[in-house]
């Protein structure tokens, strides 16, 4: 069953949405199914870390309380239910911790399987499926490749990998940006905290060169980088920021929309949030609740497809929209317990910190808390360094 719950998690992230949706018992799906038996195959396990650090005891008491609540005062929906079910996916970083060994083994002794299966699995694009979510995953792998296992093997599959999938080419669509952004991100932090010298021989020195390299000519000759550019000029509404993307080769319109136009509608969203909060002291601190989508309270006019479900783009501000400050920060301070957890487990931060800021930085331009596979997408990037780093944690 150890293994069972491994391999399921390497499910997630490689099939994500379309093996999260893969099971349905009424409201019921594969990832809340997947949630109760892991924890009751390791209750104790769960129960002891719960013990050893009771925050997360006043963590979910809160929220369970706070749901109940806004149940009583607001009423209960089929869609109110699914937003709510976000708190229940905090469960996931528990998992991953209790599982640790077993998810370890699986995931170091498949390592050049695992990104070839998610190539595959983007290949044949079954229903629900999200390249983008499976650009991210691939993105940390190569991150682990060319900083953790430092193999050429290792490299060679997973900057391959990635660069298939991100480049959208087996879906006919246009690049993925934010999985390049953050990808690039997280390498650049991983140059900043460590020497190159650190590599200790010239064979892992010149793959290192060789990614960064490569995964520079990628987003210059395909215009990755010009897209990001052009996306940097929707959110400070720059027409000289925007020709400079163009000039770099990005493009105004693709087959996911401009890239300055969704920044501008993420930029949108946010201050739609925000602004509506400052106008309540109640709502400022204890949110809307989960009962109306922020589109349906904050901006009835506006026309979207399946608009109840639609997300602001940025986890944070999702639960400031439905928690306030309160659930913004109690969710903060549960990430930074997560995140000691893995510190007290002999990682340094020059490894850790990384990824943490690549997961929020997931997590601040996708939908990535609100849903199963894009939680428990954050939480691998979150917690990679205790998954492939062996030593110190039992």
């Amino acid at each position: 069953m150890k293994s069972i719950v491994a391999l399921m998690v390497v499910a997630f992230l490689s099939a994500n949405r379309f093996f999260s949706k893969l099971i349905s018992v009424g409201p019921i799906y594969t990832a809340e199914i997947f949630i109760l038996i892991a924890v009751a195959n390791k209750f104790k396990s769960i129960y002891s870390l719960l013990l050893k650090n009771k925050f997360f005891i006043v963590f979910f008491l809160y929220f369970m309380f706070f749901l109940l609540y806004d149940a009583i005062l607001n009423g209960v929906s089929e869609y109110s239910v699914r937003r709510s079910a976000l708190f229940f996916y905090f469960v996931f970083p528990l998992i991953i911790l209790v599982y640790r060994l077993e998810i370890s083994n699986v995931f170091n002794k498949y390592f050049v399987v695992i990104p070839l299966l998610t190539v595959l699995v983007a290949a044949l694009s079954p229903i629900g499926y999200q390249s983008s979510m499976a650009s991210e995953f691939l993105g940390v792998l190569l991150v682990v490749a060319v900083f953790i296992k430092r193999k050429f093997k290792h490299i060679f599959i997973t900057v391959l990998s990635f660069v298939v999938v991100v480049s959208g080419v087996l879906i006919n669509e246009s690049l993925f940006r934010t999985p390049v952004f953050v990808t690039f991100v997280i390498v650049i932090l991983y140059l900043w905290f460590m020497k190159v010298e650190s590599y200790n021989s010239y064979y892992t020195k010149y793959s290192l060169y060789m990614v960064i390299g490569l995964l520079f000519l990628i987003s210059l000759f395909t215009g990755v980088l010009g897209n990001l550019i052009i996306g940097l000029s929707g959110l400070f509404d720059s027409e000289i920021i925007k020709s400079i993307g163009v000039g770099l080769g990005g493009e105004l319109y693709t087959t996911r929309g401009t890239s300055s136009g969704t920044a501008e509608t993420r930029l949108f969203f946010w201050t739609l949030i925000v602004e509506h909060a400052f106008s309540d002291i109640y709502i400022l601190l204890f949110g809307n609740g989960f009962y109306d989508s922020f589109l349906d309270l904050l901006a009835p006019e506006l026309l979207f497809r399946e608009k109840e479900l639609i997300e602001p783009h940025n986890s944070f501000v999702s639960i400031f929209y439905k928690t306030g400050m309160v659930g913004v920060f109690l969710t903060l301070l549960y990430i930074y317990k997560v995140f000691k957890i893995q510190q007290g487990c002999m990682i340094s931060r020059k490894t850790s910190l990384p990824f943490i800021i690549g997961a929020f930085m997931f997590a601040g331009f996708e939908v990535a808390l609100e849903n199963p596979h894009g939680a428990i997408l954050f939480w691998f990037i979150l917690l990679a360094p205790l998954i492939f780093v062996r030593d110190g944690c039992r």
